[in-house]
């Protein structure tokens, strides 16, 4: 764009969720020169913006599963008193799942502090608009609230969530098409004055009875979907909730999120008196936030090296080229309200070669955007893999420079 300021760096990372982050904060620590563009206004993605304040899948059977740059993260959040891991229990089998909770504030502005001390530079409310790329470098065309850049490095990773960039560069993506693999949206919101105690007994306790009570809301229509996480936020008095449901939304439809965003947080206002007449620890609960973003559990992704398939982890197949851990099942929440969910007895891998295209080039794909099938996509979703496959994504862009080679190499 003639007369537009450009910028020059050695690494683009697009997407500033818990994935675009890691990836920037690896390639910063490895001494490259990143540029970070988000469409928010602070880091975290999801993980700030659906204000759930909980990484799904955060290890199994008491152990985490996070390491590298990204463990050392976790345990300064822990360390601070803004995070904690609870045991969530299989279900159909032996053993247990870990859930971080962890309080969003302190996740936001641990992860800005952690990204410029890597050296990273952060473009916030940005929106790539049109990307190139030749021999030697790639180029984004970027567009602020006031003012449009350029940005032009030796190599971009793609964490937008859904492989725009990827798109924009004409690499092939992938994105779910049949109607009982398509995952319903919904919109996270928070409760306040929660007695804790009194919630967290009733979940410890929870029996095969209690669980029935809640699917006998559901039967009455009470609840939305036969679902209910409620996770409460370190030291806080308040709760998030994750409850909300709508199906057959086209999230790359601007119409279409729209309505869903008004119709959801309606649900939520509906749900606070079924909370205080039937959970116990929220009879005084009061919605005190909704979600500013629409949770959405579907998205496109780039087509790969490698496609990871529903089987590979149902199997938990070995990988030579494993670069990251997950302990999350299979779970599909279908149009109709129902869940699918299947458990494996130990953790499974992603492969590198999901996160390079199949066509090579100069970019690699990073949290959402890696390569998977339907049901594979359901269990790798979640934020601890996601940050492990940015770390590895930033660890990648390192060697590809110091060593001058494709990122399929």
């Amino acid at each position: 764009m003639a007369g537009t300021k450009l910028y020059e760096t050695d690494v683009i990372v697009v997407g500033g969720g818990i994935a675009g982050c890691m990836a920037a904060l690896t390639a910063g620590k490895n001494n490259k020169k990143v540029i970070l563009i988000d469409r928010y206004a602070y880091p975290g993605g999801t993980g700030s913006a659906s204000i759930m304040g909980q990484m799904t899948g955060s290890g199994m059977d008491g152990k985490l599963m996070f390491g590298g740059y990204t463990g050392d993260f976790i345990n300064e959040l822990i360390q601070n008193g803004d995070a904690k891991d609870f045991p969530f229990r299989k279900t159909t089998m032996e053993g247990t799942i870990g859930i971080l909770r962890y309080n969003v504030e302190s996740f936001k502005s641990l992860l800005e502090d952690w990204l410029l001390a890597a050296g990273v530079k952060i473009f916030y409310n940005s929106v790539v608009t049109a990307a190139v790329e030749n021999e030697t470098s790639c180029t984004v065309n970027v567009k602020g609230f006031y003012d449009e850049y350029e940005v032009r490095g030796r190599l971009i990773i793609d964490a937008t969530g859904n492989a725009s960039v990827a798109s924009m560069l004409g690499h092939e993506t992938l994105a779910t098409t049949l109607t009982e693999k398509k995952q319903a949206v919904a919109v996270i919101f928070k409760v306040g004055n929660v007695d804790k105690d009194k919630y967290l007994a009733f979940e410890d306790g929870r029996t095969a009875g209690e669980m029935k009570e809640l699917d006998e809301l559901y039967e009455k229509k009470l609840l939305p979907a036969r679902f209910l996480s409620v996770g409460i936020s370190p030291n806080t008095n308040e709760a998030y909730i994750n409850a909300t449901f709508m199906s057959n939304v086209d999230y790359e439809s601007t119409e279409e999120t729209s309505k869903a965003l008004i119709e959801l947080r309606r649900q939520a206002k509906k749900l606070i008196p079924v909370f205080r007449k039937y959970i116990p620890g929220l009879e005084n609960c009061f919605l005190s936030e909704t979600a500013p973003s629409l949770g959405v559990r579907s998205a496109r992704r780039i087509a790969g090296k490698y496609v990871l398939k529903g089987m590979d982890i149902a199997e938990m197949k070995f990988f030579e080229d494993a670069i990251a851990p997950s302990t999350w099942p299979v779970d599909i929440h279908d149009y109709s309200g129902e869940m699918q969910w299947v458990e494996t007895p130990k953790p499974y891998m992603v492969p590198y070669r999901a996160l390079v295209p199949a066509k090579g080039g100069r970019l690699i794909a990073a949290g959402k955007c890696i390569s998977a099938d339907d049901d594979a996509f359901a269990a790798i979703r979640i934020m601890p893999t996601a940050a492990g496959v940015g770390e590895a994504a930033g660890q990648a862009a390192a060697i590809a420079l110091e060593q001058n080679i494709a990122f399929d190499k």
